[in-house]
């Protein structure tokens, strides 16, 4: 909690985040993790701090191990889910110990194109 004391922006956006996600419904926690991965991978695409960029994308990999733990067990399409969005989540992760912008880029593509889905 001190850490978010220390900074007001973190602390907002936090705010804002659990905000939306008790106002949320399935396919609205979808588009919030979504939107959530997408937004800390682009942020993460123009850092150059090292340890910045990994923090951003380590939000990203959680937003999208939020994705896999809420794919429902009687989703028929959930054996593709979870191999598309763990494959993506392990490229986020990579991505940490040895950026590749353009793994990055079309990792968020994926994920536009399935919030455009949604």
């Amino acid at each position: 909690m001190l850490a978010l004391r220390d900074d007001p922006a973190t602390a907002y956006r936090r705010v804002e985040f659990d905000a939306r996600i008790e106002g949320s419904n399935g396919t609205g926690l979808t588009r919030l993790c979504l939107e959530k991965a997408i937004s800390e991978i682009g942020q993460a695409r123009s850092i150059t701090d090292r340890t910045l960029r990994g923090e951003a994308l380590g939000r990203a990999g959680s937003a999208l191990l939020a994705l896999i733990d809420g794919v429902a067990p009687d989703n028929p399409l959930r054996r593709p889910l979870l191999s598309f969005y763990g494959g993506l989540r392990a490229q986020v992760l990579a991505a940490i110990a040895a950026p590749d912008a353009t793994r990055l880029e079309q990792v968020e593509r994926d994920l536009t194109d399935v919030l455009a889905l949604l």
